[in-house]
């Protein structure tokens, strides 16, 4: 093993990955690929641009397939085989929940002149798509097909989803910002052509608890369903190269632990600090390749317009955060992995909890909050991820207020009433409102992001996975529980290596967590000595917000530039922007706030870039 010195990234252009569909309904002269964004020409057109890995399509004469993504049959990923019985497939629906991984589908039966598209039950391809007269038309990313359809005959912005964007940092259901295009949810077979459009569903999830399984037990499946999810993800292994993108936690941590062979481990962050020193030695003890990638300073400002077209309003463009990195990456690696799913899925991370305090201070035990009343009310008022430290409501221009903040709770309702078929406890209801669609998460820019460097596979995408996360009580779920037994049973010394957010071993337990806590402050008291104190904000890879814009003037600038526009205003005519115009150096001053100016610029970017 070696460990290469840190890698300065050089300002350069960024490979984004554009997939678009286009069909002029009733074409059936087959399905093609080609280069750009919604190309023109016969057929069903999916045009590619720097999308990994390439679609394979599949002709008998009479049906013509195309198979998009890495999907795994019979514990395989074999995108060729998967197009080969696709194209022979009676029963759609039972072929399609015999598949795992990460794919898009398409069938063309010419014949009926009939167009089916099947997503995973992940939506790890997102697909936003709209029907236009006689001409379907779809993307991956949201930008590609709102720059289309903005230009149509009576397109028209949906006020509501860009308010529910601005508090939930993320849309709920299948709405977009325009009243054409829908985003198609997971585990769906969309048929268009012929006399109707029709959306199936062929695979729901099933909440279902498993009665009597202790939480050793638990560790232990899913120590076993973690492995055998990353030797499906790498069952090509002779054709490819494995990369890992390694943090300084847990999640990362405990996917790399689970490796048969160790991938090359990628560490990014804006200088060489202490995550990256933890993701160093947690990459020497699983006998891994170690990569440091430096980000510029101004990493964000630099690929803006990119992150912007990334994003496509849909997200902020700082979870973008890997954007650029292609240069470092590809000598390395085909394919990527990561820890992304882990933290909501099996730690419980938003879970309704509140931490539990010893004297007046918080520990790191965890209790469930009671769920009753009105659910849809507390999941838009007290879920996490939300804005924070502003008061969203008092800055809507007040005759818009109550039906916006109506809006927002009817979104969240149709939700739960969506989820009434699996859903069996109120408990289950909220983690409905979470993982009804994954790709809609706001931290989604995180896999998009690494797809602009390579191939990437998302380990907790997987279906015997999410149905263990389904039959898991949420008692097991509350500090990781699961987690932590798998680390400790695959790799040991990586359990015992602190991580990057407390300096703690990264498989000790909430009460060896808190003792450790209360020992390292008695000390700092008693010593005067500075090191032993929890690592800061500066130790990290993730910026602080705030610090961010204070320090980086010419990106506040674009900030102001997008509270200052015109079009902006006309978007989002509910906002009064007198006073957020007052506030802006209010909220630009505090962490949890500035997430506000970093949506509103990500907006802004999708209707500047997108005229």
């Amino acid at each position: 093993m070696s460990i290469d010195p840190l890698v300065s990234l050089s300002d350069r252009s960024v490979h984004l990955p554009h997939l678009t569909i286009s069909w002029h309904k009733g074409d059936a002269a087959g399905i093609r690929v080609t280069d750009g964004v919604f190309p023109g020409g016969e057929g069903v057109v999916i045009g590619c641009e720097g999308f990994r890995p390439a679609p394979v399509v599949k002709d008998d004469g009479r049906v013509c397939v195309a198979v998009i993504g890495a999907p795994v049959r019979n514990d395989r990923v074999d995108a060729e085989a998967v197009a080969d019985a696709w194209l022979r497939a009676g029963d759609t629906s039972a072929f399609l929940r015999g598949l795992d991984g990460q794919f898009m589908l398409l069938r063309l039966e010419r014949d009926r002149q009939r167009l089916t598209m099947a997503n995973d039950r992940f939506t790890s391809i997102p697909l936003y798509w709209a029907e236009l007269g006689g001409r379907f038309l779809a993307a991956t990313l949201y930008f590609d097909l709102f720059a289309l359809l903005r230009r149509q005959p009576g397109f028209s912005l949906n006020k509501q989803a860009l308010f529910e964007f601005l508090w939930l940092q993320k849309l709920l259901g299948d709405k977009t910002y325009d009243n054409f295009s829908q985003f198609l949810m997971p585990a769906t077979q969309l048929a268009v052509g012929g006399q109707a459009t029709q959306k199936t569903r062929y695979w729901r999830p099933d909440f279902t608890k498993a009665a009597g399984r202790t939480e050793n037990e638990a560790g232990a499946e899913f120590t076993a369903l973690l492995r055998a999810s990353i030797r499906r993800r790498t069952s090509d292994r002779q054709a490819k190269r494995y990369g890992h993108f390694l943090s300084g936690g847990h999640d990362s941590r405990t996917v790399l632990a689970a490796f048969d062979e160790p991938p090359t481990c990628f560490t990014v962050s804006f200088s060489d600090n202490y995550e990256v020193a933890c993701a160093r030695r947690a990459a020497q003890a699983a006998h891994a390749r170690h990569h440091f990638l430096k980000l510029p300073a101004d990493h964000f400002l630099r690929h803006l317009n990119d992150l912007g077209r990334l994003c496509g309003g849909m997200y902020a463009i700082d979870h973008g955060l890997f954007v650029g990195l292609e240069d470092e990456v590809r000598p390395h690696a085909d394919v990527v992995f990561h820890g992304h799913g882990f933290d909501y899925l099996f730690q419980g991370m938003y879970l309704p909890a509140r931490w539990v305090s010893l004297f007046g201070r918080p520990t790191f035990f965890r209790r469930l909050t009671r769920l009753d009343g009105d659910l849809a009310e507390k999941f838009v008022r007290d879920i996490p991820f939300r804005l924070k430290n502003v008061d969203l409501a008092s800055l809507l221009r007040a005759e818009r207020r109550g039906p916006m903040m109506d809006s927002l709770h009817g979104a969240a309702e149709a939700v739960l009433a969506d989820g009434q078929d699996v859903c069996q406890s109120d408990y289950d209801r909220w983690e409905y409102l979470v993982v009804h669609a994954l790709a809609r998460h706001y931290s989604y820019p995180n896999i998009a992001s690494k797809l602009t460097c390579a191939e990437q596979r998302t380990v907790s995408f997987d279906n015997d996975l999410f149905d263990f996360y389904c039959s898991l009580p949420p008692g097991h779920r509350l500090s990781g529980q699961v987690l932590r037994y798998a680390l400790k049973h695959l790799n040991p010394e990586l359990a015992r290596i602190p991580t990057g957010n407390w300096g703690i071993a990264a498989g000790a337990s909430p009460a060896y967590k808190t003792a450790f806590l209360i020992g390292r402050k008695l000390l700092r008291h008693a010593t005067g000595i500075q090191t032993f104190r929890a690592p800061t904000l500066a130790d990290r890879t993730w910026p602080d917000r705030a610090l961010y814009l204070r320090e980086h003037p010419t990106l506040f600038a674009k900030v102001r530039e997008a509270i200052e526009s015109e079009e902006l205003h006309d978007a989002l005519d509910f906002l009064d922007w007198g006073k957020i115009g007052e506030k802006t150096g209010e909220f630009a001053a505090d962490s949890a706030a500035a997430g506000l100016l970093m949506s509103l610029l990500s907006l802004h970017r999708l209707f500047a870039l997108s005229r």
